[in-house]
């Protein structure tokens, strides 16, 4: 998909050098990259293949010119010294691997889910349970699946960026955060467009959004681009190597009808969704439907997995071995 975005784009890639960020966007305000000059053409054999490696390894499309819209946090991380952003980081990557483990271990201890008696997968929806409890505690799981996904990235992403700054000796400045504060968006357009991590937007606005406009108009640029985010998912859970769920395409569409109904929203009341309700009506259509795509990775068995080697998982070594049930009898 990024060979193909790379062959749509209406003008050569370039190198650009960033002025700097200011109340989480690029300096210019708008979310584009701000440049102060084109690096120089004439550069050395070992920088034209760094750059071809930074541009593939770029998602975001920070330093290069192809980044127009991108949302862009703020730094959190002190970014004056290459030590001190380094130690933050490290820090960061283990609390989040923490975090991460301790939050999945927690959900494989729901008896009703048999997680430890199924690692072929099972389902959220515990069939035992009357219907009110079995879709209550999907929701919860559901909701905790959130900063599994969250700690999961960030953690990924402090790696990565341990490797640019300390190895390949980046600036620090060039490792903006990836998410900014999910937790505070007040509209599902706010959720999607600037806190969630902006990591496949390009592939998305270039591959989806841009051709299903032409089509349907403004209604295509949600459901173009969240189409393409479904396929990615989609084939991403084939991985397990135990096929896939079209649950997973399913999932994003209907985010893309949720900022379609808040468009809708707008046209009529002339108001923005925001605010208290706006954060209520984003988290319940968010983990409402997201009941079918934590479903669709338990039943693939992702969530029965473990990411760690045996006897060295942290949150066993905290809390001991998860045990298996009778339900090992159902799977």
């Amino acid at each position: 998909m990024q060979a193909i975005s790379w062959a749509c784009s209406a003008e050569p890639y370039r190198r650009v050098e960033a002025i700097g960020l200011a109340n989480g966007n690029v300096a210019n305000g708008n979310g584009a990259s701000s440049v102060s000059h084109n690096k120089q053409s004439h550069v050395g054999v070992w920088q034209k293949f760094f750059d071809a490696f930074h541009l593939l390894c770029s998602a975001r499309g920070i330093g290069w010119n192809w980044s127009k819209g991108l949302h862009v946090p703020a730094h959190t991380r002190p970014t004056s010294g290459r030590v001190i952003f380094l130690l933050y980081t490290t820090t960061s990557l283990i609390a989040h691997l923490m975090a991460m483990d301790i939050i999945h271990y927690y959900i494989q201890t729901f008896p009703q889910l048999h997680l430890t008696a199924c690692p072929r997968g099972a389902t959220i929806f515990a069939e035992e349970l009357p219907p009110l409890q079995r879709y209550a505690l999907s929701t919860y799981i559901s909701l905790l699946a959130g900063p599994v996904i969250y700690c999961t990235v960030q953690l990924g992403y402090d790696l990565a960026t341990i490797i640019g700054v300390g190895i390949f000796q980046q600036n620090p400045m060039d490792w903006p955060p990836m998410f900014d504060h999910p937790w505070k968006a007040t509209s599902l357009r706010d959720f999607w467009a600037k806190r969630w991590h902006q990591f496949f937007r390009y592939i998305f606005v270039t591959l989806g959004s841009v051709p299903f406009s032409r089509i349907l108009g403004r209604v295509g640029v949600p459901f173009g681009a969240f189409l393409i985010s479904g396929i990615v998912h989609y084939f991403g859970l084939w991985g397990m190597s135990r096929g896939t769920d079209w649950r997973m395409i399913g999932f994003f569409l209907l985010m893309a009808v949720g900022i379609v109904m808040e468009d809708l929203w707008k046209q009529s009341t002339g108001r923005k969704v925001r605010g208290f309700y706006g954060w209520l009506w984003t988290t319940l259509w968010v983990v409402g439907w997201a009941n079918i795509l934590v479903d669709a990775w338990a039943r693939k068995g992702l969530i029965s997995s473990s990411f760690y080697p045996e006897n060295y998982r942290p949150a066993e070594l905290l809390f001991g071995p998860l045990t298996t049930t009778k339900a090992e009898v159902l799977c």
